[in-house]
């Protein structure tokens, strides 16, 4: 049985991978599938190498054509539990994926201040600086230390 075009299915890779996602196409030598969330597009490049197995999830349609049921007995009720619950783990899945990938958007700049002006004071150093050279006292080392390199040999 193969996976049908969006279709939900469980990919369990050999190395212990697994992802989820929308069957866009399948094949046995190249496969792609769309993320929950459809921000990725996965490509599978040797399905039948790379993939242990795999688990179709018609949880939604099978919970909805349960829940439109008119008469349920007691296995339809249990089954609709485990369909739901089933569906809330896939939408955690989702919200996880989706938490992990979120790339924020541009962030706003904020101007401090009011409508009266910048609350935020300019302060002015007291102390000017230029850019003067202040003469300093030669140490007895220095002038030496210059002739030795200023010689020549």
């Amino acid at each position: 049985m193969t996976p049908q075009l969006g279709q939900l299915i469980t990919i369990v890779f050999r190395n212990g991978m697994q992802i989820q996602g929308e069957v866009l196409h399948w094949s046995e030598t190249k496969s792609s599938i769309k993320s929950t969330t459809g921000a990725a597009i996965i490509v599978i490049q040797k399905t039948a190498e790379d993939i242990l197995y795999y688990k179709f999830s018609n949880a939604k349609t099978d919970f909805e054509k349960l829940k439109d049921k008119p008469i349920k007995n007691d296995d339809d009720i249990k089954l609709l539990a485990t369909l739901k619950s089933e569906l809330n783990e896939l939408e955690r899945e989702e919200i996880r994926e989706r938490l992990n990938v979120h790339e924020p958007s541009a962030i706003p700049t904020r101007q401090l201040g009011n409508s009266y002006g910048n609350i935020i004071p300019t302060i002015r150093s007291t102390e000017q600086h230029t850019t003067e050279k202040v003469s300093r006292e030669a140490s007895p080392a220095s002038s030496e230390l210059q002739n030795l390199f200023s010689k020549k040999h």
